[in-house]
């Protein structure tokens, strides 16, 4: 019985041992090549091939878009595509926030604005003995104290005609004036931006913050020259006119006034010629 030495370098030498490949026709049986191998060599080769093609897959993986395809594998964190939907989620999150802080003041300044459409016809703002001036009231009580808002001494926002005035049975709570292409539209008197935002149906719209609780609103502009949060003075340009949003059908400005949560009619208070 041989022993486990013999066994050993029986096992070499059979994978040193010398074979021929040989090449030959079929037909006439002539050798056309061969080839001198032994087991070694062959072990030594089929080895090496596998570690290319390893490599190169490897290779393949790590540097060509193919990871993209292998579940599991590739980062969708670092897909083209995924940083472009990420961007515009993004996008739509901030346009949202703007809106809903939009939302916000808008409802805040229009807080008044259903018990106003309840009693809005009861308003008086005709020169009576105990309204000289236009000061509105309420059921012979004083609503608004309009010696505060003339003591602004408001200037116009745009020179130029008014195309449509002030109509609150149709919620038409501003005025419309006419003005030149690219005119600037002013502040009529000193204030702090609330709003300065884009909306579908009004276009570029910016308001204004003054003292004694008025609001200015500016619709439908070409392009808003101030920001959230920044301060106005009276005269200074806040847009560009234009005409922006759904509900406009030609380049105006769209101006609204409101006091203490109540639309006012504007050309009671401001003179646009």
């Amino acid at each position: 019985m041989a022993s486990k030495d013999d066994k050993k370098v029986g096992w070499k030498n059979r994978i040193r041992e010398q074979y021929r490949l040989v090449i030959l026709e079929e037909d006439t049986l002539r050798e056309v090549r061969s080839i001198n191998l032994n087991l070694l060599n062959l072990y030594i080769l089929l080895s090496t091939i596998i570690v290319l093609i390893g490599t190169v897959v490897v290779l393949l993986i790590v540097f060509t878009p193919i990871k993209s395809y292998i579940p599991g594998y590739g980062r969708v964190e670092g897909n083209p595509k995924f940083i472009k939907l990420t961007k515009n989620l993004e996008e739509l999150e901030q346009s949202v926030e703007d809106q809903s802080v939009y939302i916000d003041g808008l409802m805040s300044m229009l807080s008044g604005v259903k018990k106003d459409n309840e009693t809005y016809n009861n308003i008086s703002l005709g020169n009576t003995p105990d309204n000289q001036g236009g000061n509105p009231t309420v059921a012979n009580q004083p609503v608004f104290n309009a010696d505060d808002i003339f003591d602004f001494n408001l200037i116009a926002p745009l020179s130029g005609s008014v195309s449509s005035g002030f109509q609150h049975d149709i919620k038409h709570y501003g005025v419309d004036v006419l003005g030149a292409k690219d005119s600037p539209v002013m502040s009529i008197s000193d204030g702090v931006v609330i709003t300065a935002d884009w909306t579908l149906q009004h276009g570029n719209v910016i308001t204004m913050q003054h003292g004694a609780d008025l609001i200015s609103v500016y619709k439908h502009n070409s392009s808003l020259l101030k920001t959230l949060g920044d301060k106005v003075k009276k005269g200074e340009a806040i847009a560009i006119i234009g005409n922006s949003g759904t509900l406009s059908s030609g380049p105006h400005l769209h101006f609204e006034l409101w006091y203490k949560g109540v639309p006012l009619n504007p050309i009671e208070y401001i003179n646009f010629n």
